[in-house]
């Protein structure tokens, strides 16, 4: 595992051209949003930082797949969500390479577009998939320039053709992340 501690520096290195970029868990804290959901919803005292299960059931296990989904499409969610820190500052500077990258129902777009627009980033686009569809469908290879995919999921990346994959990891602790098992490529942990 190699970490990219500015990727400013790496971005200038490697004349990269084209920045795909996710939302959850890479722009967005998404993990304190949804935890701080469930601990009012259920009366927990977790921190986003204890989620190591995407469906939540490290903290919560009689959370279902379908709670969870709701509970990202819950407008709440979008009135709570922070950016991560430093992520919004990287979006203004690189607005004109990015192009955003997330897995959503049309609910969940809709709140994540508004989001975004309401922050002055309607220029940016966004991808939305399917959930149950593979980020591979974006074709994330320049040809002629350099590409980089930013993500937080294993899966995702590996199945990315982006010059270059790194997987952001919003908590810099040792817990080990169902969705950030297995990758022994680029990692950065800040903007």
């Amino acid at each position: 595992m190699n970490i990219i501690n500015n990727i400013d520096d790496f971005i200038k290195k490697h004349n990269i051209t084209h920045l795909f970029i996710d939302i959850d868990g890479v722009i967005f804290a998404s993990c304190d949003a949804i935890i701080q959901i469930l601990n009012e919803r259920y009366g927990g005292n977790f921190d986003g930082s204890d989620v190591t299960s995407w469906n939540c059931q490290c903290c919560y296990p009689n959370m279902t797949s379908e709670e969870i989904e709701d509970t990202f499409n819950d407008p709440k969610f979008f009135d709570i969500v922070n950016p991560i820190d430093g992520a919004l500052e990287f979006m203004d500077r690189y607005r004109d390479k990015i192009i955003l990258v997330t897995k959503a129902n049309f609910e969940n777009y809709a709140h994540k577009r508004k989001w975004f627009d309401d922050r002055g980033f309607g220029s940016i686009p966004i991808i939305a998939l399917p959930l149950s569809v593979s980020k591979s469908l974006v074709n994330m290879d320049s040809i002629t320039e350099y590409s980089i995919f930013i993500d937080d999921s294993t899966e995702n990346l590996i199945d990315s053709n982006a010059d270059f994959r790194v997987q952001f990891r919003e908590f810099n602790d040792q817990k080990e992340r169902e969705w950030q098992k297995d990758w022994d490529g680029l990692v950065m942990y800040q903007w």
